[in-house]
């Protein structure tokens, strides 16, 4: 084994010991089925968590925005102001920050703005974590005349909070179980690389095992992220820091092969000549 490998080994020890590594791969600690699902479930809800937070906060702010807006109303399909808007209308949240604009006249571009959502008198702009812009129909010339007043618009916002709480976040919730299964399963086959490169020799379970070792340390950078405000590219992020952690794993099973049996110890492991060469 080189020697700036076993240094960068064991310079991450105290992050998580190699020989921990080694046990959680090869020995009982390992996730079997049962421990690998409850983490699953525990993943799965700490992220829902973080965007049940995050809606929470939303629609603090919600009221004061509103409170912000003339009386509105739907009118063959399009959207007027009373008394008429001709400038935009820039709503701020309880921070300040330029959150929405209402542009009944045209005037503004959401793309120039910091604001991530626009109201148009036919559309509904919405800023994608990228910078690019959607766009969604207000309304259709065929349906009746509609009035919004503050207090329907207010009680929306409470409607719209057990709408969350009832259909969203348990879609949310099983979509991060999707997430979380689909990335075990790309790692599982990814740890297939390392198994040969290193020949670790492990087996299916093995491989598994050494695949669910990358599950924690990726799920935590995106909790992280979420409540850091960071959303964009969180996916890629999360399969990175899994296969990074994957990569540490090898390592260290490729350094710190099993203890000798009453020994309680285990050494670096030092390749000859021939195993070299090939």
């Amino acid at each position: 084994m080189s020697k700036w490998r076993t240094a960068l080994v064991k310079s991450l020890a105290p992050v998580w010991s190699a020989e921990a590594r080694v046990h959680a791969v090869r020995h009982a600690m390992g996730m079997g089925l049962g421990r690998l699902a409850l983490a699953a479930l525990i993943l799965a809800f700490t992220l829902t968590s973080l965007m049940w937070v995050d809606l929470q906060a939303m629609l603090a702010e919600a009221p004061g925005v509103i409170r912000q807006l003339p009386a509105l109303a739907l009118r063959g399909g399009e959207l007027v102001a009373t008394p008429p808007q001709v400038a935009p209308l820039i709503l701020h949240n309880s921070q300040g920050r330029e959150i929405a604009i209402l542009d009944l006249a045209g005037r503004t571009r959401l793309e120039s703005r910091e604001a991530f959502v626009m109201v148009t008198k036919s559309r509904v702009l919405v800023k994608a974590g990228d910078g690019s812009v959607q766009a969604f129909p207000l309304g259709t010339g065929g349906q009746p005349d509609q009035s919004f007043t503050q207090q329907e618009l207010l009680a929306g916002v409470k409607g719209i909070r057990w709408l969350a709480l009832l259909i969203f976040l348990p879609l949310f919730y099983l979509f991060a179980m999707a997430m979380l299964g689909v990335e075990f399963g790309l790692l599982g086959l990814l740890a297939i690389v390392p198994n040969l490169m290193y020949r670790l020799g492990l087996d299916a379970a093995g491989r598994l095992r050494l695949a669910s070792l990358g599950l924690i340390p990726s799920t935590i950078l995106v909790a992280l992220c979420l409540m850091a405000g960071f959303h964009q590219g969180l996916s890629l992020m999360a399969l990175c820091a899994s296969l990074l952690w994957v990569l540490l794993g090898s390592m260290s099973l490729d350094a710190w092969p099993d203890p000798v049996e009453g020994s309680g110890e285990a050494e670096p492991r030092q390749r000859d000549d021939d195993e070299l060469s090939l």
